[in-house]
């Protein structure tokens, strides 16, 4: 059961990451998907609950203190709002232990997407692949 959940987790992370890459947008209906298959997950983790959903609350809260945040430094949107919720529901897969793992590794894998863009003198990057390539690497 475990090895099935995580190949669908493995295919819809491709997915989100593959959409926001080339359209710059993570569809809700994917990321209920997400959402769905990690509570399903918590049934046959050895996670408590408070872990999951304390990891969910905390890095959700953390999304939307930087989407204002650098929102207001940076005079536009630095993030939006499909990354705000895979923070929250990457919070929920990794829990709340592996949270400063996952963070710390959105942010390098989010530098090195953001690499190209800057040679090429673009604005915006996704954060989305970066995202999914932190939950990745937290839950192996």
């Amino acid at each position: 059961m475990h090895g099935g959940i995580l190949i669908c987790l493995a295919f819809l992370l491709m997915m989100i990451a593959h959409t926001d890459w080339k359209k710059f947008i993570i569809p809700n209906r994917f990321l209920g998907y997400l959402l769905g298959l990690g509570i399903f997950w918590q049934f046959f983790s050895s996670a408590p609950w408070n872990e999951s959903l304390s990891g969910a609350l905390l890095s959700g809260i953390v999304a939307l203190a930087l989407k204002y945040t650098l929102g207001v430094l940076l005079k536009r949107e630095a993030l939006g709002w499909g990354d705000v919720k895979l923070m929250a529901i990457g919070g929920l897969w990794v829990g709340l232990s592996a949270l400063p793992l996952f963070w710390i590794t959105g942010g390098l894998l989010g530098i090195l997407a953001a690499i190209p863009g800057w040679r090429n003198k673009k604005e915006y990057f996704p954060l989305g692949p970066a995202l999914c390539g932190a939950i990745a690497v937290c839950l192996l």
